[in-house]
């Protein structure tokens, strides 16, 4: 079994949880001041969860194999938030509400999905998807210093482990405004559907 939860309510909050398998699932809730938190799990029915309110916010999640699945959500000031998932089922999910704003999400093969949501201020999102089988992004900056960086590529291979074509990579960004920069590159095969990209930014 595996399973852990932290809860913390101000001031120097740090959290770090380290599991192995094979049930593995963590929640950290920290409400304000200078949070960080640090989840690395491996291996089974990985989850975790990040939710911090306001102040010096960092998260870390790593995961490694089955049903991966993480999401981080930070309210505001000096956000950064890192999610790096191996294999199987990956979903990552990051939400910012505004101020310093980084996040970086990396999957690598299976079922990849990956949303990122920064409201205002620092802007800069950076997904990398390597694999066969999913891939899917979407990013949505609104304001201020928007960078956004999503690359898709599979390895190299025209079918998935089941002998199916592989669906195309698919990536959504839309910046509302200030200092817009958006790059995605695609380089995964499909026989079926071809790759596809929109980008909207909206002024600036």
């Amino acid at each position: 079994s595996s399973e852990a939860t932290v809860s913390q309510t101000g001031d120097d909050n740090v959290s770090t949880i380290d599991q192995d398998g094979p049930f593995n699932s963590a929640t950290v809730s920290s409400t304000g001041d200078e949070n960080v938190s640090d989840i690395d799990q491996t291996g089974e029915d990985n989850v975790a969860s990040v939710t911090q309110s306001d102040d010096e916010n960092v998260s870390t999640i790593a995961q490694d194999g089955e049903n991966n699945d993480a999401t981080v959500d930070q309210g505001g000031t000096l956000n950064d938030a890192f999610i790096t998932q191996d294999g199987i089922n990956n979903i990552a999910s990051v939400n910012q509400g505004g101020d310093g704003n980084t996040a970086n999400i990396s999957q690598t093969g299976d079922n990849d999905e990956s949303i990122n949501t920064q409201s205002g201020d620092g802007n800069t999102a950076t997904v990398t998807q390597t694999g066969i089988v999913g891939e899917d992004s979407t990013i949505t900056q609104s304001g201020n210093g928007n960078t956004a960086t999503v690359t898709q590529t599979d390895d190299g291979d025209d079918r998935d482990l089941d002998g199916d074509v592989p669906p195309a990579a698919a990536s959504i960004i839309t910046q509302s405004g200030d200092d817009n920069t958006a790059t995605v590159t695609q380089t995964s095969q499909s026989f079926v559907d071809p790759n596809s990209s929109t980008i909207t930014q909206s002024g600036n």
